[in-house]
């Protein structure tokens, strides 16, 4: 009975410490929404409070969901609220919002991540980035204003000819 009892403790150990590096979570956009090529975008997300420090934000977009291929890095060293770790009553986590402008190079499907730096009084450095988050661009935001008229013209031609 030990022996099962010590076996629960260590996964119990690996399980917070294994919570404890998950980074910042996304609220908004949503997964899968529809975000156009250069235009302002406005990011809702929650960071771990992990103390007093300093905390910033980097906003980055990828070609690929393991994130391994960049697209660009939109934002680097973004200022956020410090963190607290005394009173009776600790904020485990903090919310914050930024805006940031998209790249003009975005694939059909791409992914943002964002990774959060905190130096804190018992931690000289530490870095977690939130799970990468999928979003698409419209395939109408590719085609310039000329084409995309003239392939509602043929839509048109197409949809009365058929009448």
């Amino acid at each position: 009975m030990l022996h099962i009892q010590s076996i629960l403790a260590v996964l119990a150990v690996l399980l917070a410490v294994a919570q404890a590096q998950v980074g910042p979570t996304i609220f908004s956009p949503a997964e899968n929404s529809t975000i156009a090529p250069n235009s302002n975008l406005n990011i809702d997300f929650q960071y771990q409070n992990l103390g007093a420090g300093n905390y910033t934000l980097d906003v980055s977009f990828w070609q690929d969901a393991a994130a391994t291929q960049l697209i660009e890095t939109v934002l680097t060293g973004h200022s956020l609220d410090s963190g607290s770790s005394s009173g009776t009553s600790i904020a485990f986590a903090l919310n914050a919002s930024v805006s940031v402008k998209t790249p003009g190079s975005l694939n059909e499907t791409f992914y943002m991540t964002l990774t959060e730096h905190a130096s804190t009084q018992s931690n000289a450095g530490v870095t977690v980035q939130s799970m990468p988050r999928m979003l698409h661009s419209g395939a109408m935001t590719h085609l310039p204003t000329s084409l995309s008229a003239l392939l509602l013209l043929g839509l048109l031609v197409v949809g009365y000819s058929s009448l």
